[in-house]
């Protein structure tokens, strides 16, 4: 069995272009929306013990 069968068996076919794409898109949309949260809380505590 040679290692790039065994990667196939392991962690399935690799990746299309297109399916490249579309999960670093996803990864990007999925960063940015923690950033978002992340900010929104620090503001919401910020507001909340009255440091702004």
């Amino acid at each position: 069995m040679s290692v790039r069968s065994l990667e196939g068996e392991l962690f399935g076919e690799p990746l299309t272009i297109p399916e490249r794409v579309a999960a670093g898109l996803a990864a990007v949309v999925g960063a940015a929306g923690h950033i978002v949260l992340v900010t929104a809380a620090l503001l919401f505590f910020a507001i909340v013990l009255g440091v702004v």
